[in-house]
C-alpha cells in the first residue's frame, strides 16, 4: 500500500475505483466495504484507492475539538489500512472549508485530482456541506459527470447491532471491550508514554507504569482491565487501572500498567495497551490491605483471562 498526500496529486494518473471516509477504527463493517471495493476494482482492471483524513471532521467542525474522541490515532489508522490490502491511501488535510463545500463542489475537487473510474461508499456514508440535500441527489442518480457513485447496500451486523464507528464507542464508553473488540475484529488499543507518578504499586508490591495516552483517543471508563502490553516490539501480559486512585484520595485521574514479571525500568518509553476484558469497577478499600488483597485478585483473575491469549 502507498500512502499520498492529497496535495501531491498532479501526477497520479491510474483511475481508481476509490472510497472516501474517515475509517475511524477500520472494523469489520469497513472490511467489507474495501473488500467491495477491492473487487469493483479488479472488475475494472485498475487500482483501489481510499481517501481518508488528518483529523475527524467532527473534531475540526466542533467548538471544543478535544470533546470528540477516536477509536485510532492516524497512524493506526493507516497500518489498519494497509492491512486491508488496498492499493492507495490518500491523506486529505481536512478543514472548515472542506467542511463547508457542497458535494458537487467536494466530487469536483475529488475529480480534478484523481479521475476515478467509480467511487464506492458505505451504506450510511455521506459527505457534503451539512443541512444540504445535494448528496442525496447525486445518490439518486447513481453518477456525477459520468463517474458512477453507489453505497454497498447493507450494513455488517454482529448480535443485532450493526457495526460501526459510534457503536463501538457506545460499547467502549459502557465498558463492553469484549462487544468492542468482537465489533472491531482485533483488540482496542491506546498508546502512551511511560511518565512519573506517585509510585504507589511499588510501593504495594504492585510496580506500574503510569501512561500519558495520545490526545483525542477514547479511554475505556473508570475500571480495572485485563490487558497485553506491547514494550520494544515485545508483548507482555498485565492489568490496567484507570481512575482516581479513590483509597488514596486522589483528585487527578491515571492509567496505571502492571506488567507481570516485569522489572525493567520503562520511563519515557511508548507503550501499546491492548485492552481484551473488564474484570471491576474503581471503588475506594476501607484500608490500603483490603487494597492491596484486591489487586491480588485482579491479577489472578487476568492472568487466567488471558492464558487464552
Amino acid at each position: 500500500m502507498e500512502v499520498l498526500r492529497f496535495e501531491n496529486l498532479k501526477d497520479f494518473d491510474k483511475q481508481p475505483v476509490l472510497s472516501i471516509g474517515m475509517f475511524d477504527g477500520v472494523h469489520k463493517g469497513h472490511l467489507a466495504l474495501l473488500n467491495d471495493l477491492k473487487q469493483e476494482a479488479e472488475k475494472e482492471n485498475t487500482c483501489s484507492m481510499v481517501i481518508t483524513f488528518d483529523a475527524h471532521p467532527r473534531q475540526v467542525i466542533a467548538e471544543n475539538e478535544n470533546e470528540v474522541k477516536v477509536l485510532q490515532t492516524h497512524s493506526q489508522r493507516l497500518e489498519r489500512l494497509r492491512k486491508s490490502g488496498v492499493d492507495y491511501v490518500v491523506v486529505l488535510h481536512f478543514t472548515k472549508e472542506i467542511a463547508r463545500l457542497e458535494a458537487s463542489e467536494f466530487l469536483d475537487l475529488v475529480i480534478e485530482n484523481l479521475n476515478p473510474k467509480s467511487i464506492v461508499l458505505g451504506y450510511d456514508n455521506r459527505f457534503g456541506r451539512k443541512g444540504s440535500t445535494q448528496f442525496d441527489d447525486i445518490l439518486a442518480k447513481g453518477e456525477y459527470k459520468s463517474i458512477k457513485i453507489k453505497r454497498v447496500e447493507d450494513c455488517v451486523w454482529h448480535n443485532g447491532k450493526e457495526i460501526s464507528s459510534t457503536q463501538i464507542r457506545k460499547a467502549l464508553e459502557k465498558g463492553e471491550i469484549s462487544l468492542a473488540n468482537q465489533m472491531l475484529g482485533y483488540s482496542y488499543s491506546i498508546e502512551g508514554k511511560v511518565i512519573h507518578g506517585y509510585k504507589i504499586g511499588r510501593n504495594l508490591g504492585y510496580p506500574t507504569a503510569n501512561i500519558k495516552p495520545s490526545n483525542n483517543k477514547l479511554i475505556p471508563p473508570d475500571g480495572v482491565y485485563a490487558v497485553r502490553a506491547e514494550v520494544d516490539d515485545v508483548m507482555f501480559k498485565g492489568v490496567v487501572s484507570i481512575g482516581n486512585r479513590e483509597t488514596f484520595d486522589k483528585k487527578i485521574k491515571s492509567i496505571e500498567l502492571h506488567i507481570f514479571f516485569f522489572e525493567r525500568n520503562i520511563y519515557n518509553k511508548e507503550i501499546k495497551i491492548e485492552f481484551k476484558e473488564f474484570l471491576r469497577k474503581q471503588e475506594k478499600f476501607p484500608s490500603v490491605d483490603a487494597l492491596v488483597e484486591q489487586i491480588k485478585k485482579d491479577c489472578e483473575n487476568a492472568k487466567n483471562i488471558l492464558s487464552n491469549y
